[in-house]
């Protein structure tokens, strides 16, 4: 039962849940700087440091990535590489790269840890208490 007392545990399960969910809405330009880029199609990209680089005509073009690289490789390696190692497209758009998704499954997944220890403490009062009731 909600109460006075516990209230703010539900407040702060719901706000988790909403960031939690909001993880799901984020794709690479939100992550990479795409402004003033104009080339449409390329033959290889790839994360070199805190760079997208997109490849051209053999010419690279570095995109600075704002955050979580390491997210952007990630998604990068998971979509274009086989294994991680071989480029399997033939070519990739930038309206394609800028839509891509780009969830963090790593930090939602820390989100539901701590959202389900708030529940524990809204419905059992702790988890050792949640545990002994399991047992009996």
């Amino acid at each position: 039962k909600i109460t006075s007392e516990n209230q703010s545990i539900k407040d702060k399960i719901i706000a988790l849940t909403e960031k939690m969910l909001d993880l799901e809405k984020v794709v690479l330009s939100d992550l990479v700087d795409f402004k003033d880029f104009t080339i449409q199609r390329f033959e290889n990209v790839e994360v070199a440091g805190k760079n997208l680089v997109l490849t051209f005509n053999g010419k690279d073009y570095k995109l600075p990535i704002k955050e979580n690289s390491e997210l952007v490789k990630r998604v990068i390696s998971e979509k274009y590489y086989d294994n991680g190692l071989v480029f399997n497209a033939e070519s990739v758009t930038l309206q394609e790269l800028k839509t891509l998704e780009t969830i963090d499954f790593e930090q939602q997944q820390r989100l539901k840890c701590e959202i389900d220890d708030l529940v524990y403490q809204l419905y059992f009062g702790n988890e050792t208490e949640f545990k002994e009731l399991l047992n009996n």
